[in-house]
């Protein structure tokens, strides 16, 4: 149990987005939230759907080069019905596009750390809880 008093868990989190200085802002700041999560990197929605591993958390910005956030989401959605969706984008013209893919928040560049904490609490508590997955 940690300090909280919730179960110690690790989480595969997987950061999708085209722009290195994002990705590598978003994993430092989850790490300052916890050192349960475990951070994977891709630089493009196809470099995710490559990947055969299953995430619990998936934090994909909605437009880049190639198949952009959506597309990749509706990929994904296909064969995983449960990973958590977290659109990031700069832009409010796709929020509606998000609920089409059941996406779990839709969260505005420059992301905040508070709304980071908060999105990252609730699916914890949620898997926990809700889930029992972990």
């Amino acid at each position: 149990m940690n300090q909280e008093g919730k179960p110690n868990m690790k989480l595969r989190i997987a950061i999708c987005d085209d722009e290195p200085i994002l990705r590598d802002h978003l994993a430092v700041s989850l790490k300052s939230i916890s050192d349960q999560y475990e951070l994977f990197s891709f630089s493009s929605g196809e470099e995710l759907l490559l990947s055969s591993m299953k995430f619990h958390v998936i934090f994909l910005d909605m437009q880049m080069q190639g198949l952009n956030g959506l597309k990749t989401a509706e990929q994904i959605r296909r064969t995983d019905k449960d990973v958590y969706i977290v659109f990031l984008t700069g832009f409010m013209d796709y929020i509606q596009s998000a609920f089409k893919v059941n996406a779990y928040r839709y969260l505005t560049k420059p992301l905040q750390q508070q709304d980071l904490e908060e999105t990252m609490s609730h699916i914890t508590d949620e898997l926990i809880n809700v889930r029992s997955v972990i």
